[in-house]
């Protein structure tokens, strides 16, 4: 935001020979203009769940997934990934945000959907992707100090309670199938 200040300034003239029998002169002068600006930024830590069931244990890194930014008109503003970290947890990198994603308003909710990157060519054998995808959803929060809260939110717009997203995908091993 950007405010101008306007000065306005008042003096007295007196006579030559010292009296004060002056009258009061107010006057605005062009005084330099005064730009505030204010900036502020926040961030996020998104994750989720990755469970496998049947005969095969879940290692780091065998699974991908996505979260694609939608604007208001379902247009993609952009995309994370992640991988699947030890014992199922996929952590999402940190994303940033500033006043410009609050478009001008105190607050605004980012929507994503997150869901699992199935690979075209290099599937592991035996393995049921998941193929669900699920809506999240960020309430942004201009403080008024700098800083800008960002927390997840359902559909409603009522607070999750943690960064985890409560989505867990899940994948199916069986060995003759996939």
């Amino acid at each position: 935001a950007t405010n101008k200040l306007v000065a306005e300034v008042s003096y007295w003239a007196s006579s030559v020979d010292g009296s004060t029998n002056v009258a009061d002169y107010t006057t605005q002068v062009n005084a330099p203009a005064f730009e505030n600006s204010y900036a502020a930024g926040g961030y996020i830590n998104i994750t989720a769940g990755k469970a496998l069931t049947g005969n095969r244990e879940l290692k780091a890194g065998d699974f991908s997934f996505k979260l694609v930014r939608q604007n208001n008109n379902g247009e993609i503003d952009g995309v994370i990934t992640a991988v699947t970290g030890n014992l199922g947890t996929v952590n999402f990198a940190t994303m940033y945000y500033s006043l410009a994603d609050l478009g001008g308003q105190d607050t605004a909710t980012i929507h994503y959907v997150m869901s699992e990157v199935i690979p075209t060519n290099a599937k592991i054998p035996g393995v049921t992707y998941d193929t669900r995808s699920h809506d999240v959803y960020v309430k942004l929060t201009d403080n008024g100090n700098g800083t800008i809260s960002a927390e997840l939110v359902n559909d409603a717009g009522e607070p999750v309670g943690s960064n985890h997203t409560g989505i867990t995908f899940v994948n199916r091993y069986a060995p003759n199938e996939g």
